[in-house]
């Protein structure tokens, strides 16, 4: 019987995966990139507001090593509706974007994901800025991910990780959640006091 990995080692594994997703691609390239590629060309909104909401999470990634597992996992939790890709797919619920679902190859006999959140910022650039400047890592970016925006990861110093974007067009119109829509997001840490400065 195998001893499962440390929840740190997974993640590091994880977000360097995403960090490849983030970077684009080329066709003679790995797959996890090939997967990024198709994620830059996938817009968050078909009806993008024209406005930038500093601060409200607009769009969450998952990446998992099983994307048609998740993919009905899913269906079948919240109903959602699922356009498959090569390496990656595209919920729905009720018609409207909702996630993006990444296939990244699997690295040992388990399988994992992790869900990754979008910060909609005016400006990535200087945003990567105030994250270095407050203790947080950039991981990667900022980087332009042709129909979704302007994209950079970062870690905050507690090693939770977001992306920050820019999406073209704006962000999704804003509207009252939808049974099956995001309704909230936290950050689980031990120290709030600092978390919240």
């Amino acid at each position: 019987m195998r001893k499962p990995r440390s929840i740190a080692l997974w993640m590091t594994i994880v977000v360097l995966l995403l960090v490849l997703a983030l970077s684009g691609g080329c066709a003679q390239i790995t797959r996890p990139v090939d997967g990024g590629a198709e994620l830059a060309r996938i817009p968050i909104t078909d009806n993008p507001s024209g406005e930038i909401l500093p601060g409200r999470i607009v769009w969450h990634d998952l990446l998992t090593s099983e994307l048609r597992v998740a993919g009905s996992f899913y269906e079948k939790l919240f109903g959602w509706q699922i356009d498959y890709q090569e390496h990656s797919a595209i919920a729905r619920n009720n018609g409207a974007r909702v996630a993006t679902i990444l296939e990244l190859p699997q690295k040992d006999d388990t399988s994992r994901a992790v869900w990754i959140p979008s910060v909609s910022v005016e400006n990535v650039d200087a945003t990567v800025e105030l994250v270095k400047a407050n203790g947080g890592k950039v991981l990667r970016g900022p980087v332009d991910m042709d129909q979704r925006g302007r994209a950079a990861l970062v870690r905050d110093f507690q090693g939770a990780d977001l992306v920050l974007l820019t999406a073209r067009g704006g962000d999704p119109v804003q509207a009252e959640p939808e049974v099956g829509d995001w309704l909230w997001n936290e950050v689980w840490t031990d120290d709030p006091a600092k978390t919240e400065n």
